[in-house]
């Protein structure tokens, strides 16, 4: 069988098992929760859906509100003996000008991380879209200076405490001339008390200028004694201010690194990732479509220029757009980080920049033009699966560009098992309807047939 047929094979088995859904007594009753959840379109989508587009977007939701208990028995599939677990996601192919970007963003405005979650205020539409070299990541310098005082005044405290036990033992001595006063020796007092003045202040104060070189641990190749550094309240490392930024009212600091070791922050953002050509495209739309005040959108341009987001700063966004190639430059750091420090006896100058894109758990991470991910050798599917989501969408007009067995990258991102191990994979290619029948829950096609101003046909083969 050609590879061309086997296709439309593929594509109608999927058309028949969603009309078949569609029909269904547990599709009706979706269908009140679905229609509920788009009605939250009305406010912040300022276009209206298709058909297609409606069932497209209803099939996505379906699939994020899937769960393991509830799977029907369209999803229900076991590979020798195992149960597979399909993901809350899934991969969304229309072709290509049917509008993959409306379906992706009303899904988001449908179904955010919580009812109750509030996007950050936006003044205008020219606002609406933030680039990472022009975000704010101002902290008020008068909460880190109160901070400061606060600190400052408790060590106050403390040497008073101790100055008044001191002039104790002293009024103790005189009157005891003839007694030799006890204690540790004034000089060795002195000299540890100077020391431990110093490691405390590397501790407590938040911003300092200047650092000593063997504490300063940053990616950029400043003098240390020209900028302001912070140093991090977990490995008390420096870094520049102006390079990582300072934290936000009482939080406290956490150098790049350290965030690497800790559990990702859990966010409601979705992150987009897409290739450069065509990521203009998802901000124009955006701001084409979406309302100014429904979304916060940060384009996301990599630690450019030495410069680095908190996670935290991050999963504050309801949008981050990236490149792929920001994502390759960016996770390829760790591994060079990992490899010079292994290599070098000595303490590096600057050190390799690390990504804060895999210290947020995102709420939905999208791969737009997905078939980038395909093969089992591709750096591009191993560096999306180094993020972590709760919903993972494979977006693209043309997910098999020769055989079948090309969706393996997708799978792998997608996370299925067994079917992450190649040599299962192959192995359920062997058994063609069983491929099939595994698809079918993950994959949404329409496909355009006619097409012109006045009228359109649609053969949904989802």
């Amino acid at each position: 069988m050609s590879g061309n047929s086997r296709l439309d094979d593929l594509y109608n088995y999927v058309k028949k098992i969603h009309e078949a859904r569609k029909t269904s007594d547990e599709s009706h009753k979706d269908e009140e929760k679905l229609d509920s959840m788009l009605e939250r379109l009305d406010t912040s989508l300022l276009v209206k859906l298709r058909a297609y587009q409606k069932d497209a977007v209803k099939w996505m939701l379906r699939r994020e509100l899937a769960t393991p208990a509830r799977q029907s028995e369209f999803e229900s599939f076991v590979f020798e003996g195992f149960n597979v677990i399909y993901p809350k996601g899934g991969i969304l192919a229309d072709e290509m000008g049917l509008g993959k970007t409306i379906e992706v963003l009303a899904c988001i405005l449908s179904h955010p991380y919580s009812d109750d979650t509030e996007a950050a205020p936006v003044e205008d539409a020219s606002q609406l879209i933030e680039t990472s070299d022009n975000v704010e990541l101002q902290r008020k310098t008068d909460t880190l200076a109160k901070r400061m005082a606060e600190k400052m005044k408790g060590r106050s405290k403390k040497r008073k405490s101790s100055e008044i036990e001191e002039e104790s033992k002293e009024q103790d001595a005189t009157k005891k001339r003839k007694t030799k006063p006890c204690g540790i020796n004034s000089e060795k007092y002195a000299s540890l008390r100077a020391l431990y003045e110093q490691h405390t202040s590397s501790i407590t104060s938040v911003i300092n200028t200047g650092c000593d070189n063997s504490s300063l641990r940053c990616f950029c190749d400043r003098n240390p004694d020209i900028d302001d550094v912070i140093t991090c309240e977990t490995c008390y490392s420096t870094q520049h201010v102006i390079c990582v930024g300072s934290p936000s009212k009482e939080e406290e600091y956490m150098c790049p690194w350290c965030w690497t070791k800790k559990t990702p922050v859990r966010s409601g953002c979705t992150l987009i990732v897409s290739p450069n050509t065509i990521s203009s495209q998802w901000i124009d739309e955006i701001n084409r479509h979406v309302k100014s005040s429904s979304l916060r959108v940060l384009f996301y341009e990599g630690v450019k220029g030495r410069k680095y987001i908190q996670p935290k700063d991050l999963a504050e966004y309801d949008i981050v757009i990236t490149t792929f190639q920001v994502l390759s430059v960016e996770l390829s750091y760790v591994s060079v980080e990992e490899e010079s420090t292994r290599k070098l006896r000595h303490a590096k100058k600057y050190h390799t920049p690390v990504s804060p894109l895999t210290c947020v758990e995102w709420w939905r991470l999208c791969l737009d033009e997905a078939q980038m991910v395909e093969g089992s050798t591709s750096k591009t599917a191993s560096m999306a699966c180094e993020l972590r989501s709760v919903h993972k969408w494979a977006v693209t007009g043309t997910p098999i560009q020769k055989t079948i067995s090309d969706l393996y990258g997708l799978i792998k991102f997608l996370g299925i098992e067994p079917f992450t191990n190649q040599a299962q994979w192959f192995r359920l290619l062997d058994d063609e309807e069983e491929c099939y029948r595994f698809l079918a829950p993950i994959l949404w096609r329409s496909i355009k047939t006619t097409y012109s101003i006045k009228s359109e046909y649609l053969l949904r083969l989802y």
